[in-house]
């Protein structure tokens, strides 16, 4: 990796910290989009069976 400088070596600390913070923010919107999912999920297979089990036979 290129050298950045003295001034660019100060802040990386600070840019660590940021991108890590942003993957922790990721990761929880992530985790809440999956139980959104399996939520939705749970009620497509409910709406399926009842679809099957009330349709004509």
């Amino acid at each position: 990796m290129p050298n950045c400088g003295q001034k660019g070596d100060l802040t990386l600390n600070e840019r660590m910290k940021m991108l890590t913070a942003h993957r922790e923010s990721l990761n929880e919107q992530i985790k809440v989009l999956q139980e959104h999912m399996a939520k939705l999920d749970d009620k497509i297979d409910f709406y399926h069976h009842e679809i099957e089990r009330t349709s004509p036979k």
